[in-house]
């Protein structure tokens, strides 16, 4: 599947310009240029409209890249329990599937430019493991080993709590704390 890499979004006298470059396309070059689709947006319907379609685009991976306002909202978002019945993720694709019925909906692009307003959750947590009595905590996590060490000054802080439930579900001897 393409998508764009975004570097930067720049919105200037009216216009939006993007500096990206294509996935599949190598070496990447990025370079910038102006997308008249979103100008065209901007002009007729405002920043707000705007605002929307970039989440739109970022929630459905068509932009991926940098850190920026909207990229964080989705990921914010991707964390909330009102996000998951509209999830493409775990769609079936179908015509009638309930999922792909209620992205359609007014509700949806609601929840997509409340996601702006998201703030940061302040709960951090931990992920312990008791081995022989020994308290061990889990300190990386790659995509291939979860690693862990003695001692809580090591532990890895995961600022979410569906991320560190994800390696406490696969290991039911590793326990969960908040901090």
């Amino acid at each position: 599947m393409s998508y764009e890499i975004i570097k930067r979004i720049r919105i200037d006298e009216n216009k939006v310009y993007l500096t990206s470059t294509s996935n599949n396309v190598s070496p990447r070059i990025f370079r910038e240029w102006e997308c008249k689709s979103l100008s065209e947006i901007l002009q007729n319907d405002g920043m707000g409209a705007l605002d929307l379609e970039l989440l739109k685009e970022y929630e459905n991976g068509n932009f991926k890249g940098s850190p920026n306002k909207w990229n964080t909202a989705i990921s914010r978002l991707n964390q909330t329990d009102e996000y998951a019945k509209y999830s493409w993720r775990i769609s079936n694709y179908r015509d009638d599937c309930p999922i792909q019925a209620a992205r359609k909906t007014k509700e949806f692009e609601v929840l997509l430019s409340n996601s702006l307003n998201l703030k940061p959750s302040k709960e951090r947590f931990i992920v312990k493991k008791d081995d022989f009595g020994t308290e061990y905590f889990v300190y990386r996590v790659t995509s291939r080993h979860i690693k862990y060490r003695q001692g809580r000054e090591n532990a890895k802080i995961f600022k979410t709590k569906s991320e560190a439930e994800r390696i406490v579900n696969m290991f039911p001897e590793y326990q969960l704390i908040a901090i």
